[in-house]
């Protein structure tokens, strides 16, 4: 079975789909969360060597989320819209291959479907995942849990990793 995912059928909807379903969900908010903690650690250390006087303040956890949350829906809606100005149609729900070329989908509103054309691409969505271990979930978050944190913690450290699926 295969979730959360989009059929497209030509390169445009390709890089369209892909685009809309990996990197706008997860690298973009990576990336501006990121930039935010470059940009403080370089106002920080190295405001004084170029005469700024200033030292930069705290960060507003809460209002640069909200931001960052407004942003992504922002992109979304964007991404949606090209698609669907591309006559590309997505079908969101879970999925399996019933043959080379057609894919039975069973809709998020409950209905279902088959899709059956040359060639079909399944941009999957993806969950973050706690590997198994003592004390590893009491102790860790993924990054759709870090997304939602509505206050910055003090100290954070990142783990990353790919499950191997043979």
């Amino acid at each position: 079975m295969i979730s959360d995912f989009c059929v497209l059928a030509d390169p445009l909807c390709y890089f369209l789909g892909y685009f809309f379903k990996k990197i706008v969900q997860g690298c973009v908010p990576k990336k501006i969360m990121w930039s935010a903690a470059t940009l403080s650690e370089t106002l920080r250390h190295d405001a004084a060597h170029y005469e700024f006087e200033a030292a930069p303040g705290k960060l507003n956890w809460s209002v640069m989320k909200d931001k960052r949350d407004k942003y992504i829906i922002r992109l979304n809606n964007i991404y949606k819209s090209g698609l669907e100005k591309a006559n590309v149609t997505i079908l969101e729900g879970w999925a399996s291959m019933v043959d080379a070329h057609t894919v039975a989908v069973n809709m998020n509103d409950g209905s279902s479907r088959q899709v059956t054309a040359d060639h079909i691409l399944i941009a999957t969505g993806g969950k973050p995942m706690i590997p198994g271990g003592e004390g590893v979930a009491e102790h860790c978050i993924t990054s759709d849990g870090f997304f939602a944190l509505t206050e910055q913690p003090e100290t954070v450290r990142r783990a990353t990793g790919t499950k191997n699926s043979n």
